[in-house]
């Protein structure tokens, strides 16, 4: 604990440039609570689902941690893009983690869902499955709770402690509990839960032998939003004897869902991730690296 306020909060304000024309963003990089000092930025347009390689143009914003009973400065790079009428960001922090097996030693990533730095929801991968190729395979990542192998090994990802910089991995050889594992090749465990429309018990296990496509938004993403119109004429053309959707509102509110379905009905199941206690976590495509409970120290 200290008693001394750290600075671990990053101030931003965006507003339009009429002078040209263009939307821009000031950022209080060293962190001294004073736009003043700053200069706009004016972040590129991007499109949905754009891969951003070999980023240039980031800001090294200024901020504080308490680590190891001292109040340290760091720097991270922090990248900001326009996408429609949103700002998005992004902090590109990424590590290396190693962990000896044997006379092995094995190189794992970490990554936190490059929108915040303090690691909350620690993310693996194995360095050997992308550093052949140069590119990180979603569905590769080992999200907080799921199982890595490792030289043989299983270990559950029990996530990064910040205040000593070491990555706990849990070694296990029993039977996991059932998760909803993303992965290729992990079977979708069944998703129970109450249909938000019509109250219902609902669960995918009455859909075996169907495709079923699971859509993950929110009456907040805009995105997710314009995409709906889409989702709506490909429902009326798929084989209801094939085919299911589900959607899955993440990060919601029952009165903005219901609202929203009030005026804009959609003909599958809806749920409300929240109300279900039906946990989502994003997969990212992106990473940092720690070396093992193996604790594994940075």
């Amino acid at each position: 604990m200290t008693n001394t306020p750290i600075h671990c909060f990053l101030n931003a304000v965006s507003g339009f440039d009429e002078d040209r024309g263009q939307w821009a963003v000031l950022i209080d990089t060293n962190n001294d609570l004073d736009l003043g000092d700053e200069k706009p930025i004016y972040p590129q347009s991007i499109k949905p689902g754009t891969v951003l390689e070999k980023l240039t143009d980031f800001q090294l914003i200024q901020y504080e941690i308490y680590q190891k009973r001292a109040i340290k400065r760091l720097e991270l790079p922090l990248v900001i893009k326009r996408m429609g009428d949103s700002f998005v960001y992004h902090f590109a922090q990424y590590g290396v983690a190693t962990l000896q097996v044997g006379n092995d030693t094995h190189k794992l990533f970490i990554s936190s869902g490059f929108c915040r730095p303090d690691f909350k929801a620690t993310t693996l991968i194995d360095a050997t499955s992308c550093l052949k190729s140069g590119k990180i395979d979603p569905q590769q990542l080992v999200k907080l709770g799921e199982t890595i192998e490792i030289g043989g090994i299983s270990y559950i990802n029990k996530g990064l402690d910040r205040y000593h910089d070491w990555l706990e991995l849990e070694g296990s050889t029993a039977p996991l509990p059932a998760t909803h594992n993303l992965r290729t090749g992990v079977e979708f465990q069944p998703l129970v839960a109450n249909d938000f429309v019509t109250g219902k018990p609902f669960s995918t296990a009455t859909l075996k032998g169907k495709y079923v496509y699971v859509d993950f938004w929110g009456t907040w993403c805009k995105g997710c939003i314009a995409e709906i119109p889409h989702l709506q004429q490909l429902y009326k053309e798929v084989d209801y004897q094939r085919v299911e959707f589900v959607s899955i509102a993440c990060h919601d509110s029952a009165k903005r869902l219901q609202r929203f379905l009030k005026d804009h009905p959609l003909g599958w199941p809806q749920v409300l991730s929240d109300e279900n206690k039906f946990s989502i976590t994003e997969l990212t495509a992106f990473l940092v690296l720690y070396s093992s409970t193996h604790r594994v120290s940075l």
